[in-house]
């Protein structure tokens, strides 16, 4: 998930990433992983419906951070 600020990845909801992540096909779950107190740790799993759409959303993201 592309960002300016590693503290952004804390402030990400569900919705949030759902709206960067959908473009790419339907998602079935989204889950941002919590600690004890609601907070996010930084980091979510997104599940998509399609293999396919998950390698369009993963594969250019991989390869653009090699660059």
């Amino acid at each position: 998930f592309p960002t300016r600020r590693s503290s952004d990845l804390y402030a990400c909801t569900e919705a949030d990433l759902r709206r960067e992540f959908e473009m790419y096909g339907p998602l079935e779950r989204v889950r941002v992983v919590r600690n004890k107190d609601g907070k996010s740790r930084g980091y979510a799993f997104l599940v998509y419906e399609r293999e396919k759409d998950m390698k369009g959303a993963f594969l250019p993201r991989v390869m653009g951070a090699r660059s």
